[in-house]
């Protein structure tokens, strides 16, 4: 599928980590946001020191900044959703929270990154707690991977079936929705299960490319699948898309350096 073309006039707010890459985190998203039809709005909740293939450290940002920053942004710009990424510790989940709860009608698209590709810790444990207390209970959608999923809902999903278990106890947990990537699914194609707080459930399947590993594909989807809430489109209907566009730029993905391949939205 191709990117969208028509001109663009809703806008995205991402608050997540900065990868100094440009293979992850909101750098990644700007690029998604636009080739999902919206423009890319960035907050830094966290930075990182990496290289692709080693995670040295991370640094969370002031948890007040951040709530002034999207204030800013809010004041000017025609946000229609939020999305969110690495966080870093609880301060700053709780301040998207509130900025969240005191914007109700923007759709919010929880990313719950907990590590980086190369290993690093992006939210403690009581980010964890502060995210499944305070920030879940907000989410239009979810999307975590298995791992994730698995650490979050505290049980393993390795199968369809044990994702379904694991998407029930999110959405018990407050999600309206949840998208369970499962790309490191070890038996067939990569399967994505979808899960909604009405019982609602649909499995989404694509070939596996066999191109490596490739960096960001979780942000990119969760920002693709924000860019289409922002510009009105149903749930399923933003994941879809945005699950066609994502594989597109895995099939055009390209070598940095020594680490993972980049994903081009060419």
């Amino acid at each position: 599928m191709e990117t969208v073309r028509r001109p663009i006039t809703k806008t995205v707010l991402a608050i997540g980590g900065l990868d100094p890459t440009g293979g992850a985190g909101i750098l990644i998203d700007q690029v998604a946001c636009r080739a999902g039809g919206a423009h890319g709005a960035a907050i830094i909740a966290t930075s990182t020191v990496q290289n692709g293939e080693q995670f040295f450290s991370a640094a969370a940002h002031s948890a007040a900044e951040i709530g002034r920053t999207a204030r800013a942004v809010l004041e000017t710009l025609e946000v229609g959703a939020i999305k969110t990424g690495a966080l870093g510790r609880a301060e700053q989940v709780i301040a998207v929270a509130r900025l969240a709860a005191d914007h109700p009608s923007l759709p919010l698209v929880i990313d719950p990154v907990l590590h980086s590709t190369s290993g690093g810790e992006l939210l403690d444990s009581d980010g964890r707690r502060a995210l499944l207390d305070h920030l879940l209970p907000l989410a239009a959608l979810v999307t975590p991977n298995l791992a994730e999923a698995s650490a979050l809902s505290r049980i393993e999903a390795t199968d369809v079936e044990t994702m379904r278990q694991s998407a029930v106890r999110l959405i018990d947990r407050g999600a309206r929705a949840v998208l369970i990537k499962g790309g490191h699914l070890i038996a067939g194609d990569p399967t994505d299960l979808f899960y909604d707080h009405r019982g609602n459930a649909q499995l989404f399947s694509s070939k596996r490319q066999a191109v490596g590993e490739i960096r960001g594909t979780g942000c990119a989807l969760a920002s693709l699948i924000a860019a289409g809430l922002a510009r009105g489109e149903p749930l399923v209907q933003a994941i879809e898309r945005a699950r066609a566009i994502l594989q597109t730029a895995i099939a055009n993905a390209y070598p940095v350096g020594s680490g993972p391949r980049v994903l081009s939205f060419r």
